[in-house]
């Protein structure tokens, strides 16, 4: 929502022990791995996003869209 300034639509899907997320936003620029390393460019509570992302999804990436993107993750969960 801070980066993209455009609506956005978040999807959760849960089926065989994956979570799914995907995030769509008008916004066109892509999204781009942290670097290894990367502590992330951040003023007190921004700026950690895709490297918290990169730390706990098991895959995760984006997708053009005609009006946008889509930001995808997924990860295994077990259940409580």
């Amino acid at each position: 929502v801070v980066h993209a300034r455009t609506p956005s639509v978040m999807s959760l899907r849960l089926a065989g022990g994956v979570l799914a997320v995907t995030v769509r936003d008008g916004d066109p620029r892509p999204m781009y791995r942290p670097e290894p390393g990367a502590t992330g460019a951040h003023d007190g509570d921004h700026g950690r996003g895709l490297l918290i992302l990169d730390a706990m999804a098991d895959a995760w990436g984006t997708l053009p869209t005609a009006d946008g993107k889509v930001v995808w993750a997924t990860m295994a969960v077990s259940p409580s």
